[in-house]
């Protein structure tokens, strides 16, 4: 297949059989997909550069990959997912890029297991500028985005807790990719 045979998002894969017949597959149904000449980049492969998270009352939790940051499984709305980072608010994850990346993909949203106190504001910052935002989510609440991260070398993954008490801010990053062209 070439690459316009294929086109991926945050919900399913789509693409052209040999005959041109049209195939659709949910994104969850994925198990792994090999794309040659790496146009596509699962942030949950990479390692932060910097990763720091305060809970309550100043304690520290590690960031979770494919897991919420208590380590249950990642579920926001009440649908699970296989994919995703989990953190705590106040966290900062930042990862160092080449700058050949156009486009960040990904869901966010308080894990259920947050409810019902948990709250966060959560931002995407590419090279110090914050090109999205989501302000005081709740658990039950799920935002999608695609992001333009054109050139950029720095990106953080922000979540804050919109009062200062971050009681259950368990943030959950679901299905990050980063997109070259």
């Amino acid at each position: 297949l070439s690459t316009n045979d294929v086109t991926w998002t945050a919900d399913r894969l789509n693409f052209n059989g040999p005959g041109g017949t049209a195939h659709h597959c949910p994104a969850a149904r994925v198990a792994s997909v090999e794309i040659l000449g790496g146009r596509l980049v699962r942030l949950t492969a990479l390692d932060p550069a910097q990763a720091t998270q305060t809970t309550y009352l100043s304690g520290t939790w590690p960031a979770r990959t494919n897991h919420n940051v208590a380590g249950g499984p990642l579920q926001v709305a009440g649908r699970s997912y296989d994919r995703g980072l989990g953190v705590h608010t106040d966290s900062q994850l930042v990862y160092n890029l080449d700058g050949s990346f156009t486009t960040l993909a990904f869901k966010a949203g308080l894990d259920d297991s947050a409810r019902p106190l948990g709250q966060a504001d959560l931002a995407v910052i590419i090279d110090g500028r914050t090109v999205w935002e989501a302000k005081g989510q709740k658990a039950g609440t799920l935002r999608e985005a695609k992001v333009d991260i054109a050139g950029g070398k720095t990106l953080e993954l922000r979540a804050l807790s919109p009062d200062g008490v971050n009681v259950l801010g368990r943030v959950d990053w679901i299905e990050p990719v980063l997109i070259r062209p």
